[in-house]
């Protein structure tokens, strides 16, 4: 053994347990992130059902509103075929006003039911190739699973 290594060697050990005692405090916050992580995963599956219940949801008021609109449609065939006159022409047009009203909200409401799903979907897409990127880095030292 050299003179002086065994006082080298002495700092490269209190080197070591330094830089120990750092990874011990990265991986205690690591693993408080991964708690935290979890919590906001179950709250991320909260809102991903309530969009699919929103979905459900305005997929059935299409289908009520489609089923209004076919009422509408058989009765201006029925003016058209030369049946009632003019009462049922003025109600008619108000009936029209009223479907070209749900028509517009129904177009606003899935223009935002789209954006928020485009939106939602890409974060989701975005997590599922960073944990599966994640998944796949071989950490040195472990074998893989």
């Amino acid at each position: 053994m050299k003179a002086g290594s065994q006082a080298v060697m002495h700092v490269d050990h209190k080197t070591w347990r330094n830089e120990h005692a750092t990874w011990h405090d990265d991986v205690r916050a690591w693993e408080k992130e991964a708690e935290i992580a979890v919590a906001d995963l179950d709250r991320a599956k909260g809102a991903i059902a309530r969009q699919a219940e929103l979905l459900r949801t305005h997929a059935a008021a299409i289908r009520l509103y489609e089923q209004r609109f076919a009422v509408h449609e058989h009765a201006l065939a029925e003016f058209e075929g030369g049946l009632p006159a003019e009462a049922l022409r003025m109600e008619l047009d108000s009936a029209h006003e009223a479907e070209q009203a749900k028509q517009d909200e129904l177009r606003l409401t899935h223009e935002q039911i789209k954006k928020q799903q485009h939106t939602l979907m890409a974060h989701c897409n975005l997590l599922l190739k960073t944990l599966a990127a994640t998944a796949e880095t071989a950490v040195p030292g472990r074998a893989k699973s």
